[in-house]
């Protein structure tokens, strides 16, 4: 997803601590979501694992970052940690990636930054108190030329 890290510096306002999964070991992964009291977390396969060591004393919240993104994710999620994640869809567009294979490894999510604030302080998630900085265009295009200038590949609206 585009514009990760300002998602990331808003949630760490509001005393979350940023867990990247893909860069700890399954023991450290484990430790995190067992004692988690919430999770907020993009569609991922990290959240498979959560699905397994969860429990229904937590609140968790899925940002679609793929169209599909629950699918798979929500049954698990639901069955396993005996909870009802909430499931935000925020996408308000796809950026594909011309050139990168496979394909959906060029395929980009914008999310509104709005919809995702109004949501995760309607349902408790977060608070008021600390302001939530808001994704632009300019942001967006920002993203869009690094990864650009990083894989190469024109990228088109979806």
């Amino acid at each position: 997803m585009l514009c990760e890290r300002v998602l990331e510096h808003n949630l760490a306002a509001q005393g979350y601590v940023i867990f990247h999964p893909q860069l700890e070991s399954f023991e450290t992964q484990i430790a995190a979501y067992l004692g988690a009291k919430t999770i907020i977390s993009p569609d991922n396969s990290a959240l498979h694992l959560a699905a397994f060591v969860g429990h229904s004393a937590q609140h968790i919240a899925v940002l679609l970052r793929r169209v599909q993104g629950a699918v798979d994710l929500l049954p698990q999620l639901s069955a396993f940690c005996e909870c009802e994640p909430l499931i935000i869809n925020a996408i308000s567009q796809i950026w594909v990636q011309e050139g990168r294979a496979p394909a959906n490894w060029g395929q980009y999510a914008e999310l509104s930054s709005e919809k995702i604030y109004t949501t995760l302080l309607d349902h408790g998630f977060i608070t008021t108190e600390h302001p939530w900085r808001h994704i632009g265009p300019w942001l967006i295009k920002k993203d869009l030329a690094m990864l650009h200038s990083k894989h190469g590949g024109a990228f088109t609206a979806s």
